[in-house]
């Protein structure tokens, strides 16, 4: 099984999901964390973190519309769950990229994108 998670910040994987990753990875499955805000101090904290997880992390590139960005993500890792914010979150930037994941995902012309399971 292939996990992708989507955090808007780069702790937010690691305190939303760790627990999940680390039983995916320890049970041998390919994890992706990847992470839409973040600056040059934090990059370092979250690839310490995923180290410690075993999973790799993936971040936006600067500039990179956001819903590209999901949609590359989703292209390259093929999940088959995927993890982000809620719609509901009451941050704005993890609103922003929960509304940025439905909409990579309804926009997508291949219907292999589709995890068969999302939370």
């Amino acid at each position: 099984m292939g996990l992708l998670v989507f955090a808007a910040h780069c702790d937010d994987g690691e305190l939303g999901a760790g627990g999940v990753i680390t039983k995916l990875v320890e049970a041998g499955s390919h994890v992706v964390l990847a992470v839409a805000n973040h600056d040059p101090t934090r990059r370092k904290e979250a690839k310490a973190g995923a180290g410690i997880l075993g999973c790799d992390v993936w971040f936006r590139p600067e500039g990179l519309d956001l819903v590209k960005w999901v949609s590359e993500c989703l292209q390259q890792a093929r999940p088959e769950v995927l993890m982000t914010h809620p719609h509901y979150d009451p941050h704005f930037e993890h609103r922003e990229l929960s509304n940025a994941v439905s909409c990579g995902l309804t926009k997508s012309r291949d219907r292999k994108l589709y995890p068969e399971q999302w939370y």
